[in-house]
């Protein structure tokens, strides 16, 4: 699963939910709005979700009551978060680099296991 928590603000628990799976053929893609208790699906290929994404960067950064910030989270990656103000087209081609790869060659976990150093 690739998932995007867009925080409204510090503190809160009412951060808005992107996530993405890919249960067969096509990508399932929900948006949760927690503020107004809205869950919003659909189906997309490959390419339909990355533009989704782009659309939904491209909206952050003109968003004039912005989000706080936002926390990005997908297989064999560091999970990231970084402020709105900070989402410059140069991070934004930098963040969908790993997220298409992740897109192209869509990792399964092989469950948990955590190792003691």
């Amino acid at each position: 699963m690739i998932s995007f928590h867009i925080i409204r603000s510090i503190g809160t628990a009412n951060d808005d939910v992107i996530a993405i799976h890919k249960p067969g053929e096509f990508f399932s893609v929900t948006y949760t709005d927690r503020d107004s208790h809205f869950r919003y699906s659909f189906d997309a290929s490959r390419d339909q979700v990355i533009e989704y994404l782009y659309s939904i960067f491209d909206m952050l950064r003109i968003d004039e009551e912005p989000f706080h910030s936002i926390q990005i989270t997908m297989p064999a990656y560091p999970a990231i978060n970084l402020k709105i103000a900070s989402l410059t087209e140069k991070t934004v081609m930098t963040i969908m680099k790993p997220i298409k790869r992740s897109l192209l060659k869509w990792v399964v976990s092989s469950g948990r296991s955590f190792y003691r150093v």
